[in-house]
């Protein structure tokens, strides 16, 4: 009994000794990104013991009481989530295992534990971007799978185009409610996250199939201020206009081209001579346009200040931003009330905060307000430049000798008059996005259940005003005897001058979006399994100015996720979605996903693996949607037809049908499919490579071309069209310190081929006439074999049936060999004008000390245009200008060898067909930003209370090395898969240089 009761009490010892010695102590260390760079604001909180947390500080460094091999969560503001082991001086690296995969929910995981395939960049890559009024161009190679595209454009207008893996436009979703990302400024955003399979993508039911871009602004941090403010100056260098002949070359030119078309000359020797000798200018003009209109450099200015920090009961983030631009126009405004310039301005202001209620209860609220102005001449941007391009030298003087402005019967609209004279548009544009939610632990129901609520309202509305007037021009007749000697000159005003300027103003668009949005969430480890799972409901509205207007949709997702070890993940969900776009007896459809991960560095064989630091597989396969179509297409479609006479003679309006209804209207499905690898090697070196198929199928599709004009009525369209697009991404990064230097280096590679299997096409006689069984958007024309040389080669050519040919002409290849080029001679030629399958990025950036450098370059491949550019490709007809280019590579009987066709000034259809002459590759590679900076010394800033002061010099859109010799590759082609060929006549694009300085305290 003595040794039962001796064993207890040296058990009892023992275990009271090992409990003293357990106590919790101060443990410390430091939180760093992948790069080694300290992240402050951040929380290290015990797990099971929320409420016992350290947060780091500017240096990242902490304490926390706790035990050595204790378990905490590590969270970031920029959502980086970690759960580590914690020892004594430890310095915790949150790497590529712990990047925040957000599904735009409320839902945040970190890579680790995420099935998805998706793709982000942070705030500290697109900040180095010097475009300011479109922040969507700060997205140019940093999303692997998105396909970012430059638009022309004025201030703002010039946006960027965005595709995900050739399926169309993403939706863009920011703090997860969808909301235009050109609202934002660069200093706003936290992160850009693409989803870009089933896996992450059924939850958005029929807005899922072409991508979603999650935009995720910045929120505050723990126990610090952090205060930021930057300002930059812009330098806008318009890229080189297209140069068109001067007078003498036109006039030559033209006489030319009737003198082809077996027409009298337009000019005589002495009106050629005084062209090419520029002794009467005022009669005899020799105006270049674009000199007389445009500058060659703009300026913008960007201001911003950020406050960031917080406690532990309320984080705050707040930003102020100012931008302003002013265009090109070189021609000054009659005064500073009658702007005619393309002017911008913006003023951002955001505020967003998260307020802890309750150690259960969480409030977040995020506010955005936009106060944005826009001024324009009457001439659009478009309508100037086609103005400017389209009017020759010779068509009249800017203005007569009469001191009237110039003009002429043929051409109408002299550009330096309208812009001083005409007046002007504004647009005024006010902008409120508020939203809501409420973060609910329900631990008390049981562990591991959470709720939120969230509420947005977004309200935006354009207000046009316009001044404008009309004012008098003066054309210019001269007369000639027979002998070709001027006789007589007469002057003919037309229109008055206005004094005063007429004044309108009118509401141009408006909308609001209200969302709800809750979400059930349940969250919970037993032993080495993890459960999971919710209820997602979503209700939006969004109500435009206009009849049909209104888009009601309602998303119900359950999901469930389970894990096991942290090795092994599964995942699945449901969405059951409507829209009202859709028939009301079929409105709602089924999105199924399941997805699956292994973490193959979270084997036990693995873990002491020095090479294979992080290592994951994972793969998909759902079903998403699209209800992008019309209103009412499954009705019977009716439109105003033709007066009918009684017997008063009085004609009464009619209605006649359109086209016939859509039987069981449903909407476009997508099955993806995607597999994906990635991980880190050697701590520095990140990879990840993805394999995706998606087949995109039930497209409402036009059925005329399969159905017979005989129905005398426009059979409508069905939901049979079906593509595929189907490629691989592959992106790669290392980064590395070698004592005071810092570089990183990343390439990022996608290949996407599409293909048509069913578009309704009509049939054809040969089966290389048809473009099913193509790329979207694969150009079809003609294999072009030179240009007839005279009468006998067209005798001795198949005959060309498209109109009559002449030499100088084009000929084309019979394709099918019997002996007539007709539309069954057309073939695909290039590649595809509606979306790269090639586009790649290249970046590097490297610091010593407190000097640094970083570029990115961007390119594109197996991309083609046509070439159709009115004056520049089409001179002439119509009473149209003709560029230098042109004129210099004609055909003409001592240049057969020539690239284009004879000058003509009728409509050719011959030569206006799509064909080789005219096919474009649109292939390119572009330095779109660099940047040098320097770092002031620390010891100078803290002099004046400053943390960090940097100047910087940036440049965007540097040059590109392209195949294009006129304009820029991306000014042409198409836009989306519906759009025509683009003119090529647009506002140019920018070479921009930016001289800013950032500091913060």
């Amino acid at each position: 009994m003595k040794k039962i009761f001796l064993k207890l009490y040296l058990g009892l010892s023992l275990l009271i000794a090992l409990q003293a010695n357990a106590n919790p102590t101060d443990l410390t260390g430091r939180l760093t990104d992948a790069k080694g760079n300290p992240i402050s604001g951040a929380k290290i909180a015990l797990a099971g013991k929320p409420s016992a947390y350290s947060v780091t500080n500017k240096e990242g460094a902490y304490t926390i009481v706790a035990e050595v091999g204790d378990t905490a969560l590590v969270s970031t503001s920029a959502q980086f989530s970690k759960k580590v082991v914690l020892g004594q001086q430890q310095t915790i690296v949150l790497g590529k295992d712990a990047s925040p995969v957000i599904y735009g929910t409320g839902i945040v995981k970190n890579n680790a534990e995420s099935t998805a395939a998706v793709s982000t960049v942070f705030a500290d890559r697109l900040e180095k971007s010097s475009s300011k009024l479109n922040v969507s161009n700060a997205l140019f190679g940093e999303l692997l799978g998105l396909s970012v595209l430059e638009n022309s454009g004025v201030n703002e207008d010039k946006r960027a185009r965005f595709n995900m893996r050739g399926l169309g436009t993403p939706m863009v979703l920011v703090d997860g409610f969808e909301r235009d990302y050109n609202d934002l400024t660069v200093e706003e955003v936290e992160s850009v996250t693409l989803l870009k399979d089933a896996a992450s993508l059924a939850i958005y039911g029929m807005r899922g199939s072409n991508g979603v871009i999650l935009v995720t602004s910045k929120r505050g941090k723990y126990n610090t201020t952090e205060i930021e403010a930057s300002y930059d100056r812009s330098i806008n260098f318009a890229e080189p206009f297209v140069p068109m002949v001067n007078a003498y070359d036109y006039a030559m030119g033209l006489n030319e081209a009737l003198a082809n078309d077996g027409l009298s000359s337009q000019y005589n020797n002495y009106e050629l001579n005084a062209f090419q000798t520029g002794t009467q200018p005022l009669i005899y003009p020799n105006v270049n346009w674009a000199d007389e209109t445009l500058n060659k450099i703009a300026h913008s200015n960007s201001l911003n200040m950020q406050v960031r920090g917080g406690s532990e009961v309320v984080r705050y983030f707040t930003s102020i931003g100012y931008d302003t631009d002013k265009g090109i126009v070189g021609v000054d405004a009659p005064d500073a009330s009658i702007p005619n310039q393309f002017q911008y301005s913006n003023l951002n202001v955001r505020s967003n905060l998260d307020i802890s209620i309750s150690k259960n209860t969480l409030l977040s609220i995020n506010l955005l307000g936009k106060l944005k102005e826009k001024s324009s001449p009457m001439l659009s941007a478009t309508s100037l430049m086609e103005t400017i391009y389209n009017t020759p030298s010779a068509a009249f003087p800017v203005k007569t000798e009469n001191d009237e402005w110039g003009a002429s019967t043929n051409w109408t609209k002299n550009p330096v008059a309208d812009l001083a004279n005409a007046g002007f548009y504004k647009y005024h544009t006010r902008t409120l996005l508020a939203d809501f939610t409420v973060n609910q632990n329900l631990d008390i129901i049981t562990k591991g259940l959470k709720a939120r609520v969230s509420l947005a309202y977004d309200s935006d509305a354009v207000m046009y005003e316009r001044k404008n007037r009309d004012y008098r021009t003066e054309t210019i007749i001269t007369s000639f005897d027979e002998d070709g000697n001027p006789i007589d000159i007469e002057y003919n005003q037309i229109g008055e001058n206005e004094g005063s300027y007429s004044f309108s103003h009118w509401l141009s668009t408006q909308y609001h979006r209200t969302t709800l949005k809750g979400i059930i969430d349940y969250n919970r480890t037993f032993g080495l399994s993890t459960v999971s799972g919710g209820y997602i409901y979503e209700l939006t509205s969004l109500v435009n100015k206009g009849i049909q207007e209104t888009y009601n949709r309602i998303n119900n997702s359950l999901f469930m996720s389970y894990a096991y070890d942290s090795k092994y993940l599964l995942d699945a969900s449901f969405t059951l979605a409507s829209s009202n776009i859709l028939n009301p007896r079929r409105k709602w459809g089924y999105f199924p996903a399941v997805s699956a991960a292994w973490v193959i560095s979270n084997e036990d064989v693995m873990k002491e693996n020095e090479v294979v630091n992080y290592l994951k597989l994972h793969s998909s396969v759902g079903i998403l949607g699209s209800d992008n179509m019309d209103f009412d297409a499954y009705k019977q479609e009716y439109k105003p037809g033709s007066n009918v006479l009684f017997g008063n003679f009085i004609g009464a309006p009619t209605l006649q049908m359109g086209a016939l209804p859509v039987r069981n209207l449903t909407y476009a499905k997508t099955l993806s499919l995607n597999i994906g690898l990635e991980g880190t090697l050697y701590r520095n070196l990140n990879f990840e490579v993805e394999l995706f198929h998606n087949k995109v199928y039930d497209i409402l599709t036009g059925i005329g071309n399969i159905n017979s004009s005989v129905l005398g009525v426009n059979p409508g369209y069905a939901n049979d069209g079906e593509r595929t697009f189907k490629g691989f991404e592959l992106g790669l990064g290392y980064h590395k310190n070698v004592g005071d230097f810092k570089y990183a280096v990343n390439g990022k590679f996608t290949f996407n081929r599409s293909k048509i299997v069913n578009m309704n096409e009509r049939s054809w006689k040969n089966d290389f006439n048809k473009a099913t069984g193509h790329s979207v958007g694969q150009i079809f024309g003609y294999e072009a074999e030179g240009f007839f040389k005279d009468q006998a080669d067209i005798d001795n050519s198949p005959v060309h049936t498209f109109s009559e040919v002449q030499a100088g002409d084009i000929k084309y290849k019979d394709q099918d060999k019997n002996g007539v080029i007709d539309q069954y001679d057309r073939v695909a030629i290039g590649n595809s004008s509606y979306m790269p399958e090639l586009y790649f990025s290249f970046d590097m950036n490297m610091e010593y000390r407190n000097v640094g450098m970083s570029f990115l370059f961007q390119g594109v491949g197996n991309y083609s245009a046509i070439l159709n550019t009115t004056s520049i490709y089409r001179p002439l007809v119509g009473n149209n200008n003709i560029s230098q280019h042109y004129y210099d590579n004609r055909w003409t009987a001592t240049n057969q060898d020539a690239l284009y066709p004879r000058l003509t000034t009728e409509s050719n259809e011959n030569n206006e067909q799509n064909s080789t002459i005219w096919l474009q590759d649109r292939s390119y590679l572009k330095l779109r930003s660099a940047e040098i900076y320097y770092n002031l010394p620390e010891q100078l800033v803290n002099k004046v209370k400053l943390d960090n002061a940097k100047i910087f010099v940036r440049g965007y859109n540097l040059f590109s090395i392209d195949k294009v010799d006129l304009g820029d590759p991306e000014t042409l082609g198409k836009r989306d898969m519906n759009d025509d060929e683009s003119t090529g006549i647009s506002y140019p694009l920018y070479r921009t240089i930016n001289l800013g300085v950032k500091i913060s305290f």
